[in-house]
């Protein structure tokens, strides 16, 4: 792998979503042949890089790994053909609509879907009705989703957008609970864009789940900026002015590949083409509501 420079910013003394100053070793990941580390808040049970990565070297080492596959056939890529796939992930988030509407019923509004990747979540959501506005940092793959879906894409990390305040009725991000820079900052930021008693959907891994025992490798990543545990989740939240109104098990049909790579195994050719329903034990769909 190509020998590249990283730097890094906010190494903390203190939690950054608690304050809490008890901190403890967690994991460390090895990146162009540097090492990352994790802390664990002893107190709300968060655990973030720290130091953290700098956006600039995020940006970098995306690109550099080809994490959409776009360019190689494996390798370092987290995805091999990624909208090969697409009609698995059109296909649950209908499901997840289900479960959302069974929640609390809604009738369209001004969607904003964050962290998008091609879309998979809009193409199901403007079915139902909903104005769709998907964000996605990678250009190449959000110009995939746009060219595909003729979606309404922001090419940008959260951070770096404008969000209309109190402008939208429903917020959802999947598969994005770990990426932003900050886990309290950038959520605040996020929330500010919902109107008062809208809606957040989204899915966390609960990295204190009894799974990691069995596969310890699960959201253990350089790019993970923080694990959500199920306390860090509800203290997050709270601070947020967030109600919770469900949490519960999805079921999914994946890619037998992508389970093997999110299982840190090798996946052969033959894999891409096999999908199988798999329980989310790990992984709860959350349905919250903004207070006042």
């Amino acid at each position: 792998m190509t020998s590249l420079s990283l730097s890094f910013i906010d190494e903390y003394s203190c939690c950054p979503l608690c304050g809490a100053s008890q901190l403890r070793p967690e994991f460390q990941v090895m990146l162009f042949g540097q090492v990352l580390k994790w802390s664990r808040c002893t107190g709300c049970t968060l655990v973030f890089q720290n130091p953290r990565l700098s956006a600039d070297s995020i940006h970098m080492a995306y690109v550099e790994m080809d994490y959409w596959g776009l360019r190689t056939d494996g390798g370092a890529s987290a995805y091999r053909a990624y909208l090969e796939h697409d009609p698995l992930r059109i296909a649950h988030a209908r499901r997840r609509l289900d479960t959302i509407h069974a929640v609390r019923p809604l009738s369209g509004g001004k969607l904003l879907d964050v962290g998008s990747a091609t879309g998979f979540f809009g193409v199901a959501a403007r079915e139902r009705g909903f104005d769709v506005t998907c964000v996605e940092p990678s250009a190449e793959i959000a110009e995939l989703g746009c060219r595909s879906y003729g979606l309404d894409f922001r090419v940008s990390t959260l951070e770096g957008m404008e969000i209309e305040p109190a402008g939208y009725d429903i917020i959802t991000l999947w598969g994005t609970d770990s990426h932003f820079l900050h886990p309290l900052e950038s959520f605040q930021k996020l929330l500010g864009g919902l109107k008062p008693g809208g809606l957040l959907c989204m899915n966390y891994q609960n990295f204190d789940h009894w799974i990691r025992r069995v596969f310890p490798g699960l959201k253990v990543g350089w790019n993970v900026m923080y694990d959500l545990t199920d306390r860090s989740f509800d203290v997050l939240m709270e601070k947020c002015g967030m109600t919770l109104l469900y949490r519960g098990l999805e079921w999914n049909r994946l890619p037998l590949a992508q389970v093997l790579r999110l299982l840190k195994l090798k996946a052969p050719r033959w894999t891409e083409d096999t999908s199988f329903p798999v329980p989310t034990v790990s992984i709860p769909l959350v349905v919250l509501t903004k207070t006042g």
